[in-house]
């Protein structure tokens, strides 16, 4: 009988740092556009179990990486009342791939380019 089972679970922590500028747009709209650093921190146990032949090879890993890279965005606004805008924007932030090793096996995990659309509400006080 064969059969492979591989299991990746990881916890995923970012932090960006960098500028932002308000590039007004008449009395109500507002461009924002920001970039910088961006970090991303990855804690992960990989485990892996192999069935050949009525062999059976099992492995696992706990792993720690931070993988750096950088980040640009832009969001649109608009001012609905004195202290109330609503917002929709996106970030394109690059990292590294992360890999983990156990016993010969391999995962990997593609963080390498990711898109994070945002919308809401922002109110100043």
């Amino acid at each position: 009988m064969l059969g492979a089972k591989r299991e990746l679970n990881a916890n995923l922590f970012g932090m960006r740092l960098g500028p932002y500028v308000d590039l007004p747009l008449g009395e109500k709209w507002m461009i924002t556009l920001n970039g910088g650093f961006a970090l991303v921190a990855v804690n992960s146990d990989f485990k892996f179990s192999d069935s050949v032949l009525g062999r059976t090879a099992r492995g696992s890993d706990s792993q720690t990486d931070l993988l750096p890279g950088g980040f640009v965005g832009a969001k649109v606004s608009f001012q609905v009342a004195p202290s109330t805008r609503i917002f929709a924007g996106a970030e394109y932030q690059a990292v590294g791939d992360f890999t983990q090793d156990a016993g010969g096996r391999r995962a990997r995990l593609d963080l390498g380019n990711s898109v994070f659309m945002r919308a809401g509400v922002s109110f100043s006080f």
